[in-house]
């Protein structure tokens, strides 16, 4: 009998490749001036190839590579060239060219396709063929850049050859590289693929290959060399709080006085300066400084040439500056680090020996500064105490290594000289340059850390120590998925089991919701979620949803199918952790947990779909709060305890990052928790069971901030204290000072921190500020004559006076954390050099100032290079309305949304208001930079929500921003439209010029007729002419009474509108006030006096309520007035700008009230001169 046929040949495994014959590579590549931009894809096979049919040919990019949470391997853009272009056929020989739009003729000329947004040169751009983003379903047939290296990227010997200039393919290349840059790219003329020519170079476009003749020998060097500049560019660079006209500055010649620059009202200014001495100096009014927004710039820069030589921001009346020109010649000096697995618990600086913080980092991040000649000091902390035990930290003072480390245990330190001797080589470090340990606590151990504190019990509502790792996520509707895929119930054995365990926010004001989750779909992580839309929370197709939802004091347990749901039971939550127990079979699932809540049941065939189910872990937490994961595991069987398939206890976040897939688009949602962190809730307090007997110590505390919760905020707070303050007996703590501790507190919210000190007696500090990350290191220098306090964070540190004595001292650390929110701490530490006599003090270590970018000059129109600008060809002008759709628009700037600009240039000074009410389709944020926010622009002013009238309610606080700027006579700025946190959608953005014409009334605002006048008192004589522009606020001046110096006005609100603040009837009066040109007018508003009768709520108005205004000042109860009435003392009016007072009650109070403008008496005239 003949044989059985040969069985057929097993399916190709791993990624799909082009079909036979089938060979496109990138032929040209071009990032030229502004718009001017291409790719050009080349057929080098032998058989035509039609997009239009065969969808998997795509074109895709990862911008900035290499991204910061993919490695390298996911695309952020994945774009299928036959259903973005249809119809595209490439005949052989041919070549597609795929343009930006707004290019030039020449590159239009040869144009097939356009694009709105298009890669820069440190964006990879590749031709892939495949299904979908991920690795193992598509294949890199060629590509422009490294996904795993930062651009742009050398070509040929070219440094940055991928930005400004045009790549050609060598005719001898007939295949793509395959995503092998490194190769492609070569080092050398001879070795690479490409021919490199300048920028906005166009001559081959459009057809493939070319023919090159060799290259010209370069030209010799001039002979001579450029004359020296006459000056040395200095600018004063200023971001101006919202009270811009107390500040001004002035800089002048050291020896003569003779002034130089000044400005005056918080403006900025550029010039250059002749060699010579001079001296800087900033003054504010009020004695606050310059209170800026934390990005990017605060407060005000000194710059001379591209060195920033002073910033700061609350330095109080007056900050004075002496600096030289030239600056001294300098040495540059870098500080290099092979990372290991555990950047973040390493930070360094870099120290006058002794002295300040020249420059520092962290989380093992390279640094760079050029030093002065002289003596400094390197310090490299490691919280664990293992050094950089998988890598290492190096410092090479130009081109060569002084000294390097590995694992050095908690601190490295070497000392230098400048000029650097090379000869002399490395030294090793001096063993008594270790900073003694006196007390540590990385909190891995609950019995250790309950042995090291006062006020740390394990079992104590409020304090917990979490020894092992965690995963955390917050934001709503967000997820991660198991790398690979789940098997079926029969794989398993006929079943197998998942358990996953969380902790749910106890006893809080909210709620939250943890969810774990068997999928078809295998990109649900990869889903942006969106504010109140927990699209998670719900049946979906291909899904089955194991729900825990905590509420107050109960848990809801509930399964949902792919239609229908089950019962949802309740239970009372474990305050230690909810656990999930799942049991999943051929044809149903099964839920159970440890809270009490029964075991729920429901039909379904998840555990035997023939297609691929994937795990995820899910969590809608839409109030910032992270939602914590201590341990999955998946198990064989039924029993709970088979066969592991899968486990992760957390306690590696690089391993857990290797297991679990994070979407880039939450990349700041999603959180992998090294072991070792002590969890405060409340207002606790812990006190370090040790006494420090020395007045010279240092003391580290590594935490993490809910830097997107609302409206709940972050405090943190140091004690130093005498060993005999009764305070240290508490565990719990208050804000009042406290007798024999000063307390050094860090809090903030919503990516805010700010920094202050309280004494034992008297009242706080004045306040440092900066913008926050998750993680911050806090910091505080003692010695016996001052505390200094500062951050890794960029606060400018805060020095007071060390009231205490000469110690001994205890140390202990609070929190204050409402609504059930857990505060973490990573590790707190006590070090000291004072032990080792004849050894120096060691320095403070503040890390420097955020550097800011310099202004931008003035650009030529169309220079900007920002994606998105003028989208459409729109120009924003007064009267002007633009539209548009940031949905997968480019993200570069803020918020983790997409972005459009627009440039706007005003010929003459004046008040312009931009505003997005007119339209509502998703949550939008506006921003006003000056200069090109890519080239060095200064980001002004910004704004999130405001207070609209296009509802059917009337005026009501909104989603949409609006902005109100003076915009200075041809200067550029530019407008960027975006959205709150990572929302994008359509958008409407209307320009207003309110002096040009008066600002358009509302629609939904009819006017308001007046009330009939009270009887008493009579009605005053009518308001002079009110100034230009239109007000529509309702309520205004009711009863035709005019708010005035001498005039006082009276009411009921009893009834009246409630659009803002407290819920309350509400009224308005314009202040009539005259204030000389060029002059101002300090006034005062109240409601003091018996003519009030309730609770009454004063708010100041600079501009129209709701139609462009900001509230400027309010105030509640006035100490002057007596309880319940209100007075806003010290408001200075400014010509030529419209006040409104708005007078209601706290918390939906009404009643009649008396509304007085309190003015200055008018000067007593001279005396008559004496006989």
């Amino acid at each position: 009998p003949s044989s059985p046929p040969p069985p057929p040949p097993a399916p190709p495994m791993g990624a799909p490749e082009p079909p036979e014959g089938q060979r496109l590579i990138i032929s040209e590549y071009c990032e030229g001036s502004s718009a001017n931009k291409y790719i050009e894809i080349y057929n080098a096979g032998d058989v035509a190839v039609d997009f239009g049919a065969d969808h998997r040919w795509k074109l895709a990019t990862v911008y900035n590579a290499p991204h910061p949470t993919n490695n390298g391997r996911w695309w952020h853009h994945f774009m299928a060239i036959g259903e973005e272009w249809p119809g595209t056929t490439l005949a052989p020989g041919e070549v597609f060219v795929v343009a930006k739009q707004g290019a030039s003729a020449a590159i239009m000329a040869h144009a097939d396709a356009v694009m709105a947004s298009f890669p820069n040169g440190n964006d990879v751009i590749a031709l892939v063929y495949g299904t979908h983003r991920r690795p193992e379903d598509h294949t890199v047939v060629d590509a422009v850049g490294n996904r795993t290296l930062a651009g742009p990227w050398g070509v040929a010997g070219v440094t940055d050859a991928t930005a400004e200039h045009t790549l050609v393919r060598k005719a001898f290349v007939a295949s793509g590289n395959g995503g092998n840059w490194t190769v492609s790219a070569g080092t050398d003329r001879h070795n690479s693929e490409w021919m490199v020519f300048p920028r906005n170079t166009f001559d081959y476009v459009g057809s493939h290959p070319h023919l090159f003749s060799p290259s010209p020998p370069p030209a010799p060097p001039p002979s001579f060399s450029p004359p020296p500049p006459p000056c040395t560019p200095v600018r004063v660079d200023i971001a101006p709080d919202y009270w811009y006209y107390e500040t001004d500055w002035s800089i002048k010649v050291l020896a003569t006085g003779e002034t130089m620059a000044k400005e005056e009202n918080s403006e900025s200014w550029a010039g250059c300066l002749p060699d010579g001495t001079y001296r800087f100096e900033i003054n504010d009014d009020w004695g606050d400084g310059v209170l800026g927004d934390g990005v990017p710039l605060d407060g005000f820069e000194l710059a001379v040439g591209p060195e920033v030589i002073e910033s700061d921001t609350n330095f109080g009346h007056q900050l004075v500056r002496d600096f030289t020109i030239p600056l001294p010649a300098c040495t540059d000096v870098f500080v290099e680090f092979i990372q290991d697995p555990w950047p973040y618990e390493t930070s360094w600086s870099v120290s006058r020996d002794p002295g300040s913080v020249v420059f520092a980092g962290a989380n093992q991040n390279d640094g760079t500064s050029c030093l002065e000649d002289g003596d400094y000091v390197l310090v490299v902390q490691d919280s664990y105490g293992d050094g950089v035990s998988l890598g290492a930290v190096s410092l090479r003072i130009a081109s060569e290594v002084a000294t390097s480390a590995t694992n050095f245990g908690y601190t490295y330190t070497f000392r230098f000289t400048l000029p650097w001797e090379p000869s002399a080589g490395p030294l090793p470090p001096d063993p008594e340059d270790l900073e003694p340990i006196i007390f540590h606590d990385d909190f891995t151990s609950v019995s250790a850390s309950a042995s090291q504190w006062q006020h740390l019990n394990p079992v104590v509502y409020g304090v917990q120590v979490r020894e092992a790792g965690m995963y955390a996520s917050t934001g709503s509707g967000v997820a991660i998925r198991r790398a690979a895929a789940m098997p079926t119930a029969a794989v398993a054995g006929g079943a197998y089991t998942i358990e996953a365990r969380y902790l749910p926010v106890y006893d809080r004001l909210t709620d939250d919701d943890a969810l774990v989750m068997l999928c078809t779909l295998p990109d649900l992580h990869d889903r942006p979620g969106t504010k109140n839309s927990s699209h998670l929370r719900f049946s979906q197709a291909g899904c089955v949803k194991f729900l825990m939802h905590d509420v107050f004091s109960l848990t809801l347990a509930r399964i949902f199918g792919e239609t229908e749901a089950s019962l949802e039971p309740s239970c009372s939550p474990n305050v230690n952790g909810n656990t999930f127990h799942i049991t999943v079979r051929a044809n149903s699932v099964t839920m159970a947990n440890d809270v009490g809540c029964g075991t729920l049941t429901l039909a379904t065939d998840i555990g035997s779909r023939a297609e691929p189910v994937y795990l995820y872990l899910g969590g809608d937490e839409d109030y910032g709060r992270w939602l914590e994961w201590h341990y999955v595991t998946v198990r064989a069987g039924s029993s709970g305890n088979g066969v592991v398939i899968f486990e992760d206890y957390f306690g590696d976040p690089a391993a857990s990052l290797e297991q679990w897939l994070v979407s880039p688009q939450q990349a700041d949602l999603h959180r992998f928790i090294a072991p070792g962190t002590l969890k405060l809730r409340g207002q606790r307090k812990v006190v370090a069971d040790e006494d420090v007997w020395t007045s010279d110590f240092h003391v580290t505390a590594a935490v993490s901030t809910h830097h997107l919760v609302r409206p709940d905020d972050d405090h943190f707070a140091v004690f130093v204290c005498q060993t005999t303050a009764s305070s240290l007996q508490s565990s719990f703590w208050t804000y009042a000072a406290q007798s024999g501790c000063v307390r050094f507190d860090a809090y903030g919210d919503h990516r805010s921190l700010r920094m202050r000190a309280l004494p034992p007696t008297g009242s706080y500090s004045a306040e440092r500020s900066c913008a926050s990350t998750a993680d911050v290191v806090l910091s505080l220098d003692v010695t016996a004559e001052a505390m200094t306090w500062y951050n890794d964070a960029g606060c400018p540190p805060l020095t007071v006076p060390n009231p205490l004595g000469s110690g001994p001292y205890r140390v202990g650390l609070g929190v204050h954390e409402p609504q059930g929110i857990w505060a973490w701490v990573h590790s707190f530490s006590v070090t000291t050099n004072t032990a080792y006599p004849g050894m120096p003090p060691a320095p403070p270590r503040p890390p420097p100032p955020s550097p800011s970018p310099p202004p931008a000059p003035p650009l030529p129109e169309g220079s900007c290079n920002v994606p998105f600008l003028n989208p459409g060809g729109q120009q924003l002008n007064c009267g002007v309305t633009v539209t548009g759709d940031t949905t997968f628009a480019p993200n570069n700037y803020y918020n983790l949304a997409g972005e459009h600009f627009y440039r706007v240039v005003q010929s003459e000074t004046k008040v312009v208001l931009f505003t997005a009410c007119a339209d509502d389709a998703f949550d939008q944020y506006l921003r006003l930079w000056r200069g090109c926010p890519s080239d060095g622009g200064v980001h002004l002013v910004a704004n999130d929500d405001s207070y609209c009238d296009s509802h059917s309610q009337g005026i009501h606080y909104s989603l949409q921003p609006t902005l109100q700027y003076t915009l200075q006579a041809g200067v550029e700025y530019f407008l960027q439209v975006e959205g709150y946190y990572h929302f994008e959608g359509y958008y409407v953005v209307d320009m207003y010029c309110p002096n040009d014409a008066p600002f358009p009334p509302p629609p939904s605002l009819p006017p308001t007729p007046p009330p009939e006048p009270p009887a008493s008192p009579p009605s005053p004589a009518p308001p002079p002419p009110q100034p230009p522009g239109f007000c529509g606020v309702a309520e205004l001046d009711p009863g035709g009474q005019a708010l005035t110096c001498s005039t006082p006005v009276t009411g009921s609100t009893v009834g009246a509108p409630r659009n803002f603040f407290q819920n309350s009837g509400e009224h308005f009066y314009r202040i009539y006030a005259e204030v000389p040109e060029g002059s101002t007018l300090a006034v005062a508003v109240a409601t003091c006096g018996d003519g009030s009768s309730y609770d009454t709520f004063l708010h100041l108005w600079e501009g129209c309520p709701g139609f462009g205004g900001v509230r400027a000042r309010f105030n509640d109860d006035a100490s002057q007035c007596g309880y319940l009435l209100s007075r806003i003392r010290n408001v200075v009016l400014q010509p030529g700008v419209d006040y409104y007072v708005q007078v209601e009650g706290f918390s939906g109070s009404e009643g009649t009230y008396t509304l007085s403008l309190e003015c200055p008496s008018p000067s007593p005239p001279p005396l008559p001169p004496s006989s």
